[in-house]
């Protein structure tokens, strides 16, 4: 039965992890998006 448990808290930890890095990586690319977006409109002249 400790076997079972140990896997499921691998199961887990794993899990977090993997959900923990994606949510980094699509911080990152939307940080960038951002980045990106406020440089095109100050490179655009006032209207």
């Amino acid at each position: 039965m400790d076997g079972l448990w140990s896997w499921i808290a691998l199961s887990l930890a794993v899990g977090a992890f993997y959900t923990a890095e994606q949510a980094r990586r699509e911080n990152k690319r939307l940080k960038e998006r951002l980045d990106r977006l406020e440089r095109k409109r100050d490179e655009e002249p006032p209207s």
